[in-house]
């Protein structure tokens, strides 16, 4: 979530609900913060539509990546847009969960819970 305090108020959420919660700003980041940590990531939120680096962009490089991989690592678009206006900014992995905003904690909890099954 590129918006810091929807970011620190989800991120505070799933704390709470027991996650271990790295945070982004950004896809630049977020490929920063998972080249040291990767191995030990089960799920990966992102928004689809960022400012530098959507989230399908950052999938894609992040797989692309020699980063070594955790074979049951998931992941979760977030957005506000369309099907039709997700596709402009790239294709979704193959696998990947989806959620449209807006959404409520319970709501969000639970598609994580539903993504990481």
């Amino acid at each position: 979530e590129d918006e810091k305090g929807l970011r620190d108020a989800t991120a505070a959420l799933l704390r709470r609900s027991g996650y271990t919660v790295l945070a982004a700003k950004d896809g630049v980041e977020a490929l920063e913060i998972c080249a040291s940590r990767l191995a030990a990531i089960d799920l990966i939120m992102t928004d689809v539509i960022m400012p530098g680096l959507s989230g399908p962009d950052f999938i894609g490089k992040l797989m692309r990546s020699d980063m070594p991989k955790k074979p049951t690592l998931k992941v979760l678009f977030l957005s506000g847009y369309s099907a039709g206006k997700i596709a402009e900014y790239g294709t979704m992995e193959n696998g990947a969960a989806f959620l449209e905003k807006p959404y409520n904690s319970k709501t969000l909890l639970d598609k994580i819970r539903e993504t990481l099954t």
